[in-house]
Parts: C-alpha cells; structure tokens; sequence
C-alpha cells in the first residue's frame, strides 16, 4: 500500500553511451554540438536572469515555498538535466536547429523547459512547473547512488550498467517531501538488493527497503 502513496515516473536517467556511435555517424545533422549546447545553455540561462530581476514573474512564482529551507533550497541549487534538439528526421530540416533546455530548481520544485532557436540565438519559449517528472542530471544519479550506499553498502562499488536509478514524484501536498527530488536505487540483478529511497532535496536516505 505504501507504494500507492506515491506516484512512480520513470525519468530518462540512462547515459546511452554504447550503440549510438552508428546513429551519429548516419545523422550528424540531427545531434548538437557541444558548441550549440553551451549556446542553449547561455540563452536559457540569460532568459532566465531577466525574469528572476523582473517586478513580477507570474512564470516562477508558481514554486513550492517550503522547499527553499532545504539544504538544497537554502544554496539555491539549480541543475540543466538535459539539453534535447527538437525535430526528427523526416519532419524537420537539417538546418532547423532548435533546442529545448530542461532545467529543475530545488529551492522552487520548478521544471522549467526553454526553447531557444540557435540560429537566430532567440529564445522562443519558457515554461514552469512545480513538482513534475523531470529527467535526473548525470551528476544526481551519482549522488543518489552515492546516498543510497548509505544504506546499502554494496550499491556503492555495483557497477552502473547493473543499477536501477528512478526520480520519483510525490503527488501529496501534505507530505514532507511533497516537491523534494526523490530517487530510487537498487539492482536487480543477483543478488537483488532493496530499493532505496533517498532525497536530493535534503541529503537524506528516506527509507533503506522500499
């Protein structure tokens, strides 16, 4: 039942690094360069600062104000989880080149996704979201690994392609962790460990059998 309590989203954890070398050889038009990357990330970032310094931003005034008095909040972590080029094969121009940038703020609970145009160096679009399903960065998958060793020792020297790493959503807004970047880790393969919940949010393991 105690599942039930929460709603489970599997979040694109996953850093595909084998197989996809024959895709980028077929299609280098359809991938971003690192150079277009940083650009995205310096539009989305430069919108950003102008709607942070406005009088009024509607836009990000939509967060949850208890999760500011997290650790995490209280330094006002803010991580990109993935930069994506828009368009497939078939339906778009090579020369299309439009990006969407996803970015989760822990003192907010907001996902915010900007869509930026990196020809003209414009962005096109910004939206937020408080307490949706967002992707985890590279960088929080390790440290959910690294919080859930807490409590499972061994998860700490399993070797990445044999963990499970999941964010989680918690859809009750009177729970404590209503809005915290929660993620479960375990491994499935022998021997199966439990599945440990731990929160990003607050640097804590939330429970060590899941």
């Amino acid at each position: 039942m105690r599942v039930q309590a929460w709603l489970w989203v599997v979040a694109a954890v996953a850093t595909t690094v084998g197989g996809s070398a024959g895709v980028l050889a077929q299609s280098p038009a359809r991938v971003l360069s690192d150079a277009e990357k940083r650009l995205a990330h310096q539009l989305e970032e430069t919108s950003l600062q102008q709607l942070r310094t406005a009088p009024v931003s509607p836009l990000l005034d939509k967060g949850i104000p208890q999760l500011a008095r997290t650790p995490a909040g209280r330094v006002k972590k803010s991580v990109v989880t993935e930069v994506t080029l828009l368009g497939s094969p078939g339906t778009s121009a090579a020369t299309d080149r439009q990006a969407r940038v996803t970015r989760y703020e822990y003192a907010t609970g907001l996902t915010i996704t900007t869509v930026v145009d990196l020809n003209a160096s414009q962005v096109l679009d910004v939206r937020a979201q408080a307490n949706r399903p967002t992707p985890l960065a590279g960088d929080e998958v390790q440290r959910a690994i690294v919080l859930a060793a807490r409590a499972v020792a061994d998860l700490a020297t399993t070797p990445r392609s044999r963990l499970q790493v999941l964010s989680l959503v918690d859809s009750k807004p009177a729970s404590r962790h209503y809005g915290h970047r929660l993620v479960v880790v375990w491994r499935e393969t022998p021997p199966p460990s439990p599945r440990v919940l731990v929160d990003l949010s607050t640097e804590q393991v939330v429970n060590a059998n899941f």
